[in-house]
């Protein structure tokens, strides 16, 4: 019975991830698709071009990416410092992460903003 406990627990860990992904790549998207009509149409305008807006696929794809490019996928697991871990350092740690990827967008949409504004 116990194993068949560790089997959910990690089957509910694997769907939360991956609900966290998709949700931080849809706000992430979401947040370039403002960007872009924030500062990047506006460029455009003073260059004479015409540049349209994106969709949020398509902002998505752009912070895919950005992610190769930059590596920074590779460099979201320290894997020295999870070798070694608590139980309880890890539910601060997965605490820590969660809150990262949820309100990090949402501070850069904030001061994006405020920018926004002396444009």
């Amino acid at each position: 019975m116990e194993a068949l406990g560790v089997i959910v627990l990690v089957l509910f860990s694997i769907v939360g991830f991956m609900g966290l992904g998709v949700l931080a790549a849809i706000l992430r998207g979401w947040i370039i698709t403002k960007f872009w009509v924030w500062f990047i149409i506006p460029l455009g305008t003073l260059l004479g071009m015409d540049i349209p807006p994106i969709p949020i696929a398509l902002a998505i794809g752009l912070t895919y990416v950005y992610s190769i490019i930059s590596g920074d996928y590779a460099n979201s697991i320290n894997k020295t410092e999870c070798a070694n871990e608590t139980q309880e350092n890890k539910q601060k740690r997965i605490i820590t992460n969660t809150a990262t990827v949820i309100l990090t967008p949402f501070i850069m949409l904030f001061f994006g903003w405020i920018v926004h504004m002396f444009i």
